[in-house]
């Protein structure tokens, strides 16, 4: 995969870890550590078709496992999913 690509406006993007956010029926999700070719100057962020199939779907199963609350005074079963990679757990001291 290439490091770099012309964004439309004709700057450079740079491939880098982007967080994506998703809205939809009172949910919220966001998806860390997403490779995506990203634009300093003005902003724009181009996800590789793969990548962005991959998390599309994810992202959708999600949404629609999601369940809104039955009635208006309570409150949803969450509001806010997270999704970034855990770190390595470090090996136990010998």
């Amino acid at each position: 995969m290439e490091l770099t690509r012309l964004c439309p406006n004709g700057h450079t993007m740079t491939l880098q870890k982007t967080v994506l956010h998703f809205e939809r029926g009172g949910f919220a999700a966001d998806v860390h550590d997403v490779m995506a070719y990203v634009c300093a100057e003005c902003g724009a962020r181009l996800i590789p078709g793969d990548t962005a199939e991959r998390v599309s779907v994810t992202v959708e199963a999600l949404f629609s496992a999601a369940q809104p609350a039955e009635s208006p005074e309570l409150p949803a079963p969450y509001s806010r999913l997270v999704f970034q990679r855990i770190p390595a757990l470090l090996a136990p001291a010998a």
